[in-house]
């Protein structure tokens, strides 16, 4: 079965209660049914947004990029209304104004600020050096596959390594900072659920303003 047909079942509430739960760790685990349904909300959203804001040349890119996926994979989309799939997807993925790639920019352009200077937090110098620059290259680096990778390997350390520990809070925010400029909108959603649901958190509020769509 392929991604489409996959995403179809789910919205037609066909799949099983296993077979729901499979879904959903697919889309943790598969890049490419990931941005699909992405693409799929997104085209959702942007086509409810048309209703109120006639914004043609916005729809047709998306509308445009999604004819090129669907002959790519020489898919075979049954013919769902695009109501019925907003609908579905939006309640699949959660889907907030974050879920539109211009909020996605937007937001990223009001909230991302490089970090201050250094300030030595444990762990030698040139160590919290380059913990600082990697998160001043979120908003100068175009290309942030390699910058996404770093701060998701840093995340992983923030238990064994003395300097990741002492920025934790930042790597998460200025990963979900990452992952928003980026358009890896599920994920950046992820997380910064994740921030603004702890408690110890500096950039909780921040993070929940995200959620909520606030520049």
């Amino acid at each position: 079965m392929d991604y489409d047909d996959r995403i179809d079942e789910f919205l037609q509430g066909k799949m099983s209660e296993e077979e729901q739960k499979l879904f959903m760790g697919d889309m943790d685990t598969d890049t490419e049914l990931r941005e699909r349904a992405e693409t799929t909300a997104v085209l959702a959203y942007l086509l409810i947004e048309q209703e109120r804001q006639r914004d043609a040349q916005t729809v047709d890119r998306v509308l445009q990029r999604k004819q090129e996926q669907d002959r790519r994979h020489h898919t075979q989309r049954r013919r769902l209304t695009w109501l019925s799939i907003a609908a579905g997807i939006l309640i699949l993925l959660g889907i907030t104004q974050i879920y539109t790639l211009r909020m996605a920019d937007r937001l990223f352009e009001a909230y991302y600020q490089s970090p201050p200077k250094v300030v030595m937090r444990g762990g030698d110098e040139q160590a919290n050096k380059s913990m600082v620059e990697l998160f001043n290259s979120i908003g100068t680096d175009t290309q942030l596959s390699s910058v996404v990778a770093e701060l998701e390997k840093a995340r992983t350390q923030v238990d064994s390594d003395v300097v990741a520990h002492a920025y934790r809070y930042e790597i998460d925010w200025y990963l979900a900072l990452a992952y928003t400029k980026n358009h890896q909108l599920l994920k950046a959603r992820r997380l910064l659920q994740s921030i603004a649901n702890d408690p110890q958190q500096p950039y909780r509020d921040k993070a929940q303003q995200m959620l909520e769509g606030e520049e």
